[in-house]
């Protein structure tokens, strides 16, 4: 689901307009039921990325990675020395 709402998120980013689809094998339930819950959760997903907060999101993102600079070094061991 984190991987579905992840992927719809950069999809808004990016200002995709075009169509999903399902890659789906129901062998336990009917087909029609399955694309029905496919496309009830995925709506309920896009609702769910439109409120991420994208600025916040953006803060959050250098943060960590201002917090992890020190990590960029090409010498193995300079975090040895921490």
């Amino acid at each position: 689901m984190w991987d579905t709402l992840d992927f719809i998120y950069y999809l808004d980013r990016i200002g995709y307009q075009g169509w999903l689809s399902f890659d789906i094998f129901p062998f336990r339930m009917d087909g029609f039921r399955a694309v029905e819950l496919c496309i009830k959760n995925n709506k309920n997903l896009i609702k769910l990325a439109e409120k991420i907060d994208k600025q916040e999101l953006a803060q959050a993102g250098d943060y960590e990675s201002k917090k992890f600079s020190c990590c960029s070094s090409n010498d193995p061991g300079s975090l040895a020395s921490d």
